[in-house]
This record gives structure tokens, sequence and C-alpha cells, in this order.
């Protein structure tokens, strides 16, 4: 789920007994990857880690541990054909951290990490039987300058520090948990009884940077937050345009001079124009197309209106190449309607799409109009 830890430090500190529910790793076919993860209270879920038969079933067995004296944590293996007769027929091992008492510090530490954009690993131990030990111990937070926690073995302490180096100094690979079995099998599925369990909170580098806090632009902004892990830049001149109760995500900046914001962006970012003002909307694409540097730069409006600021840009010098990096229309081909949450969806889906895409100016030659 997009800001897990963020959420489970909301939930914990609000005295709700909860438990995080983890895909900790899958053989075969499976609804979700590791690292999909959901929060389950006695009244409530959020995030999700596939749905069906083994979904409801996790919930079921988080609830009925929520009312234990001590935190606990423990996995469970779940054969998705012969337990649950769900048609992936795979096998998914689930990691249930229970929270019945309160917030552990790792908690705090966690969501600030992820709130500050901070490469972080989380290693827990879970043993045998129901971790029985304070919240802190059997649990280590490491970052590329610190480490905190124990996981109550100075050797065990060791190896995680050892492992959590190497990974925290590799360039990400997509692997979000790691598994590791501290007991030696023969199998081809890891021995639960002891294991580590090696989480990473990953900086978020997918940087929206939305220009105009209108209908669509609102609308957009929840259509982001809620579908990705994303950082969003909102950038408006009028003061009363962004919502109440941003989430933590969404940094909204109220300017005088939002071309002068372009200045200013981290490279790769994916920028949308879309103000309430043309004149606006052409400044905006001058300054981006003059800085590049973006991912993407995506115009709101027709094609007349992408010809029009076409033929201005080019009477103030811009050549071909730097023109054909502006999209106008936005969103994916094929989406005629034009109210605000269609036409947000349908921006989304093309944000996603390009940023899935190997090479996001071969991706944006191919469907320029």
């Amino acid at each position: 789920m997009n800001r897990c830890f963020s959420t489970l430090h909301e939930v914990a500190d609000s005295g709700q007994p909860c438990a995080l529910v983890t895909v900790a790793h899958i053989a075969g076919s499976a609804p979700r990857e590791p690292g999909a993860r959901m929060i389950v209270t006695a009244g409530g879920i959020m995030g999700t880690i596939g749905g069906g038969n083994l979904e409801h079933e996790a919930i079921r067995i988080a609830r009925t541990r929520l009312d234990e004296p001590a935190d606990t944590r423990f996995i469970e293996l779940f054969p998705l054909g012969s337990m649950l007769q769900q048609c992936c027929g795979g096998a998914v091992f689930l990691h249930f951290e229970v929270l019945a008492n309160g917030k552990p510090d790792w908690v705090a530490a966690a969501a600030e990490n992820e709130r500050n954009n901070t490469r972080t690993l989380l290693v827990s131990r879970t043993p045998p039987t129901a971790f029985p030990h304070s919240p802190c111990t059997g649990k280590m937070l490491f970052t590329t300058s610190s480490a905190t926690g124990t996981l109550g073995d100075n050797s065990l302490d060791e190896l995680a520090s050892a492992k959590a180096a190497t990974l925290l100094s590799s360039p990400r690979t997509g692997e979000t948990v790691l598994l590791h079995s501290l007991v030696e099998t023969q199998s081809t599925l890891p021995d639960t009884t002891d294991v580590l369990l090696y989480e990473e909170i990953s900086p978020c580098d997918f940087h929206v940077v939305l220009f105009g806090a209108g209908h669509v632009g609102r609308a957009l902004v929840n259509a982001l937050t809620e579908a990705t892990a994303c950082r969003i830049t909102w950038v408006d001149s009028r003061a009363g345009q962004f919502p109440d109760n941003l989430p933590y995500n969404v940094e909204p900046r109220l300017t005088d001079d939002p071309a002068g914001e372009a200045a200013g962006l981290s490279d790769g970012a994916y920028c949308l124009v879309m103000t309430h003002s043309h004149d606006l909307d052409q400044d905006l694409c001058e300054a981006l197309l003059q800085r590049n540097g973006f991912a993407f730069l995506g115009l709101i409006g027709s094609a007349t209106k992408r010809r029009r600021f076409i033929h201005r840009l080019k009477e103030k010098g811009m050549d071909d190449e730097q023109l054909a990096r502006l999209t106008c229309p936005i969103g994916i081909p094929g989406i005629e309607a034009k109210e605000p949450g269609v036409i947000a969806l349908a921006v989304a889906a093309q944000l996603l799409k390009i940023k899935s895409a190997d090479d996001a100016d071969d991706y944006i030659k191919q469907t320029q109009i």
C-alpha cells in the first residue's frame, strides 16, 4: 500500500490495536508481489494483499490477535489452490505484525523516513512462537548513516547489519522484501520456523509537478495519491485554491511567479501545465522547455491549442527538437469525455504508462499528436 508506514503510525498513534500484513514471499503465481501490504483494525482495512479468499482469511487471522496482551509477530503459509480454492495455484507467505499495545518507536522512525524520502531497511526477526519481547526488540532499522534497534542477539545484529549495508549500497532492483530463513532446508520453500525479514522503504522517484489547482488538478491529485506512490509539487498563483488537509506527499506552493518555479525543479520530474490562464500556460511551457531536464511535459488542451503554442514558441526561437517534448492533448488516447475526473484518470494512466516505459521519449514520439 502507498504511504504504509505513515498510515501505520497514524493508526497506532490513535490507540487502535492493528496488524500490518505483508506478502513476505511467493512461490508460483500469486495475486500480489512481495512487499504488498495491508493494515487491519477491528473495524476496517487499509491497503490490499490481493483480495479474494487469501485476504479474507488474513483479515480473520489478524483480528483474532488484536486483543492479545503483547505485540506479536508470525508467518503463515497459504497454498492458494488446495487451501483457498484460488486459481492462481501458487503459495503465499504472509508476515503478520500485530501492534496491540500502542506505538513502538520503530513505527515513528519508519514513518518519518518514509515522509522524508529516506531510503531505509527494516529487519525483523520472527521466531517459532509469537514474539514475547518488548516492541523495540526483534526489529532493526537501517539507513545509509545509522542503525537502531536489536534483533535480541549480537550475532544476528551483526548478520543483519552486514546484509543491510550491502542492500543499501546497491541500486534498487524492485525487490522490496527479502525473506531469509535461519534454518537450513532442502525444500524449495523457505523454512519459516526462524527467519529474518528485510523490508525496504524506498525513496519515491515519481515526482509530479502540477501547475494549476483547478477542477482537473484537484481530481488528478486525488487519482495519483490513491493509485501510486508519488511526490506532488502543486503550484498555483491564486490564494484559497488548495484544498485543506492535503496528504503529506503533496507540497502546495502559492506563488506570484509560477513560471519561476521551473528554474528550481529537480531533474526527472513529470510536469503538467493546466492553469486558469492560457497566457500563463504558455509562459510555463516556455520556461520548462528552456529548463529541460524533465521526464515529461504535458499541457492540457486541444490539438488546436498545441498548434498555436508551437507557432508562438517557434517565434521565440525554440527549435523542433525542443518542441517535440511538449505533449498536448494529454491523457491516454481514445477517451473523449471532458469531465474533470475522467480527464484526471486518463492523465494518471498516461503518466504511469510513461513511467513504466523503458524510454519515455520514445513513448512520447509514438503517441504525440
